[in-house]
């Protein structure tokens, strides 16, 4: 919010933030909900925890990322293809 971007994920993006954890990553918000995902089985000691980590990384990196790359895009252009070539999706 620090950079007074739209939080609404039907809404089409407003700014394109490149600093901050955003120089490093591009999805930082998902890379912090797959960690927590990812900690929940270790806390309560089980394997079979780890199916819903497995599930969302592959749901979000196949199917929601690359719809919100596409609408990003068509907003900024060159701009963006340039910063998703320079910037990982995940680390």
């Amino acid at each position: 919010m620090a950079r007074k971007t739209t939080v609404m994920p039907t809404k089409a993006p407003d700014k394109l933030v490149t600093e901050g954890i955003y120089r490093l990553i591009r999805n930082p918000m998902y890379l912090g909900m797959l960690l927590i995902l990812s900690g929940f089985p270790l806390i309560i000691d089980t394997i079979i925890g780890f199916v819903c980590p497995v599930i969302f990384f592959s749901l979000m990196d196949r199917i929601v990322i690359p719809r919100e790359e596409k609408v990003v895009e068509s907003v900024f252009g060159e701009t963006y293809r340039e910063y998703k070539s320079k910037t990982r999706r995940w680390i």
